[in-house]
């Protein structure tokens, strides 16, 4: 059958074959690789993107433990705080007190971790100011919900509603 050929028709056969084969190593073979190298070279680039920041926090590391030591020494010094609500009543009766301030009302909603409070109290505006800055003893672990405050002829009428975390840091951190 090839012997039928004439040597132009064998040429073009052979530079057909040629093609053939090349395109089907270029399909099957070449491209495939290709994808799978361009695949190993990102893998590769973010590897050594995490072997660079491995590196760096392993440099650090040495000042990492310095501070964990220093805030490990420090948590002897932290005054946690555990209140009920009695105790709660207690402290902002007492801080009232000391401001003389006229507590009014004061009505407690506790929950397993959280104590919300309504409370009503009648003071002029420096004893409100003074009794709110006792009360920023109690800012890492008490949000306001909302203040409220009318005035009258003498004095102020404040109605505030706070929510007491029942476990938390009395003051913020240490006590020195």
């Amino acid at each position: 059958m090839l012997s039928n050929l004439s040597k132009r028709e064998l040429i073009i056969l052979g530079i057909v074959l040629i093609i053939i084969i090349f395109t089907v190593y270029y399909l099957y073979a070449y491209k495939p690789l290709t994808k799978e190298i361009n695949q190993l070279e990102t893998n590769k680039n973010r590897l050594s993107r995490e072997v660079r920041i491995t590196q760096d926090m392993v440099k650090k590391l040495p000042e990492m433990r310095e501070r964990y030591n220093e805030l490990t020494e420090r948590t002897l010094y932290v005054n946690y705080f555990n209140i009920s609500n009695d105790k709660l009543l207690v402290e902002l009766k007492q801080i009232t007190d000391n401001i003389n301030i006229l507590f009014r009302s004061y009505k407690p909603n506790a929950t397993d971790n959280t104590i919300d409070i309504a409370m009503f109290i009648e003071a002029d505006y420096y004893k409100l100011n003074e009794f709110l800055v006792e009360l920023q003893k109690f800012e890492y672990w008490m949000d306001y919900k909302s203040m409220s405050i009318r005035p009258m002829e003498d004095f102020l009428q404040v109605s505030l509603s706070l929510k007491f975390y029942k476990k938390g840091l009395m003051g913020g951190g240490v006590n020195e």
